[in-house]
């Protein structure tokens, strides 16, 4: 042969083989990485992605809460404004009626004129029914 002792050759065999073991597990190994490193991003993505969706649909729950509220907001203010508009007229009605009714320089209030701030004191409308001016109706 070439002039090699046999123990070298077989031993030069053996490097040879030891060298294409090491390359071929040194390639098992990177594509294996490759493999973990695409499985990563696959999950990374299908993780992002489930996460995306169910931000989106609470954020979606939240803008339909907003504007829920929103809603009952603009009805509470239409109510509390018609409310005022209400009282406003049945103070208008009040000073009305109170300017309507005499005033003959006695102190303290007619009867006439506490009918006027509670109605309820006057349930049996005798202020009511009675003309205005003429005094307490007589005791019973």
């Amino acid at each position: 042969m070439l002039g090699i002792p046999r123990p070298v050759l077989y031993g030069l065999a053996g490097l040879a083989l030891a060298a294409l073991v090491a390359l071929g597990v040194g390639i098992a190994v990177a594509s294996f990485r490759g493999a973990l490193a695409d499985a990563r991003e696959e999950a990374t993505k299908a993780r992002d992605a489930h996460w995306e969706g169910e931000i989106a649909k609470h954020n979606a729950r939240v803008a339909d809460a907003r504007l829920k509220a929103a809603e009952a907001a603009l009805e509470a203010d239409r109510t509390a404004r018609a409310a005022e508009a209400r009282e406003s007229i049945l103070q208008a009605e009040l000073e009305r009626a109170n300017a309507a009714l005499p005033d003959a320089g006695a102190t303290g209030l007619s009867r006439e004129r506490v009918c006027l701030l509670s109605p309820a004191s006057c349930a049996d409308g005798a202020g009511a029914a009675r003309p205005a001016g003429r005094g307490a109706p007589p005791l019973r």
